[in-house]
């Protein structure tokens, strides 16, 4: 009985202290490996953080002036540089190349004292579509040979992308965004 007492001791003794196999008595052959996965992890866990806090910042925060539906004042205090457009009715068409970020033309429609359209170009392999449903859900697809459109219809938003291999991928890199009212999808 009291050998019985003195090795539940031990054992209560060695476990209040730590592992009772001390990585140092472990071969090579699995340290290394140990070692390695657990750098291997760190790492991955610290380059998703830094990606997802770079990338989750919405690039139309800064134009939120002039999507549509804003004053036509808000587009000129923006400076975008606005012609008469060549059609009959009151329209102007405003472009803006931003010096930085994933835009390389911003182009607005003014109507009536309102912006009416609001478009994106995008810089190559800037946005892919699954940025893009990270902000707006899940989008209507339609795939043709080498590109693809998404659309948003119920905030009235739609974007053009390079569909190259002809099939769904969230990686598909978007080229062109636009926001206007909302429509009823193409059939």
């Amino acid at each position: 009985m009291n050998t019985v007492f003195r090795s539940w001791a031990a054992v209560q003794r060695r476990s209040s202290l730590g592992s009772t196999l001390p990585l140092a008595s472990l071969p090579v052959y699995v340290k290394l490996p140990l070692l390695l996965s657990s750098v291997l992890a760190a790492a991955l866990i610290l380059w998703t953080i830094l990606i997802h806090q770079t990338d989750s910042a919405n690039p139309f925060a800064a134009y939120e002036t002039v999507l549509p539906r804003q004053s036509s004042d808000e587009v000129i205090a923006l400076k975008l540089s606005c012609n008469p457009n060549n059609r009959s009715d009151d329209s102007q068409y405003c472009t803006h190349a931003p010096a930085n970020g994933p835009f390389s033309l911003v182009t607005a429609t003014l109507s009536n004292g309102v912006v009416s359209r609001t478009h994106f170009t995008v810089h190559l392999d800037a946005l892919a579509l699954g940025d893009l449903a990270l902000w707006w859900g899940r989008p209507h697809i339609r795939l043709y040979r080498q590109s693809a459109v998404f659309e948003w219809p119920s905030l009235g938003i739609s974007a053009e992308g390079w569909a190259k291999s002809g099939r769904f991928s969230y990686a598909i890199p978007v080229w062109r965004i636009s926001f206007g009212s909302p429509w009823t999808p193409h059939t």
